[in-house]
Order: C-alpha cells, then sequence, then structure tokens
C-alpha cells in the first residue's frame, strides 16, 4: 500500500522535484531566463509559475509562488 504525501510542505525542497510536481500539476515550460524558469498553464495562460534556479526551493518561496498560480499545498504535495 502506498504511504500518503505530506500535506505540509517540507523545509527545502530540490529543484528537479518540484519541476516535476508542477509539470504533473498541468503546467509547461514557457520559456527560460538567465536565473528563472517560466511554466504556464495552457489551459489558462494567466497562471504562471516562476521558479528560480537553484538547487534547493525554500518553503517559503514556493508558499508564495503556489499562492500566486492560485495551487493548494495539498494538491502540490499529492503531486510531489
Amino acid at each position: 500500500m502506498a504511504k500518503p504525501p505530506p500535506k505540509r510542505l517540507p523545509s527545502d525542497l530540490p529543484r528537479a522535484k518540484v519541476l516535476a510536481a508542477i509539470k504533473r500539476l498541468g503546467f509547461a515550460l514557457d520559456r527560460e531566463g538567465g536565473s528563472h524558469s517560466v511554466y504556464k498553464d495552457p489551459a489558462d495562460p494567466s497562471r504562471l509559475m516562476v521558479i528560480p534556479r537553484h538547487s534547493q526551493i525554500k518553503k517559503h518561496l514556493l508558499q508564495g509562488i503556489l499562492a500566486g498560480a492560485g495551487i493548494a499545498e495539498e494538491d502540490f504535495m499529492a503531486r510531489y
């Protein structure tokens, strides 16, 4: 039996795992700059996620990114 995902965000998350979860949420890479990657929801292009190119994404930064895109932490963690 699969272990249920945690409901709360961990303090530091690996960027690769964050990007995988974002893709599972339906977001696709729109463009990349020098220090950030921009992901867009193809169904609603006004929903953006700007992800910094850090090896680890801090919890509070990710909370702000998710809030800006209208995604609940629980939805993100279910796909993390």
